[in-house]
């Protein structure tokens, strides 16, 4: 995988994890979702779950073939859509700012590590009332 396909999926992966939320159909049947998901799902989280989905989406050769890919798991094609999209902004964005793009090389401790780096600064622990506030704030 290139450099930029991996940057790609990491993007969109997490626009789509966090903006888009559920990219799995409400409306298909909650056995099949399952199914779906496991037939998708990676042992590392949800994240790498949906570079996965993403990789195999932007992979496919036709658009015959994406649109199989999101009727035969019961993924919504316009979400995994609107995050190429935000994609292609950010790319465009690092070029104009002239940024490198860095690879894990596949290594998926590499994106987890980049994740928890990331949200490290919006972490939160619970409190005994059952509301949450931010480590920072302590």
């Amino acid at each position: 995988v290139s450099t930029q396909s991996t940057w790609e999926a990491v993007v969109n992966a997490e626009y789509m994890g966090i903006s888009v939320g559920n990219i799995w159909y409400a409306n298909k049947d909650s056995g099949f979702v399952i199914k779906s998901k496991k037939k998708l799902g990676a042992k590392e989280g949800d994240h790498i779950t949906l570079i996965n989905i993403y990789m195999r989406y932007t992979y496919a050769k036709s658009q015959t073939e994406k649109k199989n890919i999101c009727s035969e798991n019961g993924l919504n094609e316009k979400s995994i859509k609107a995050a190429i999209q935000v994609n292609t902004q950010l790319r465009n964005m690092l070029k104009r700012w002239q940024l490198p793009i860095k690879s894990s090389d596949d290594d998926p401790d590499t994106i987890i590590k980049c994740f928890a780096t990331g949200y490290f600064a919006n972490a939160a622990q619970r409190q005994p009332d059952g509301s949450y506030k931010g480590i920072r704030s302590k």
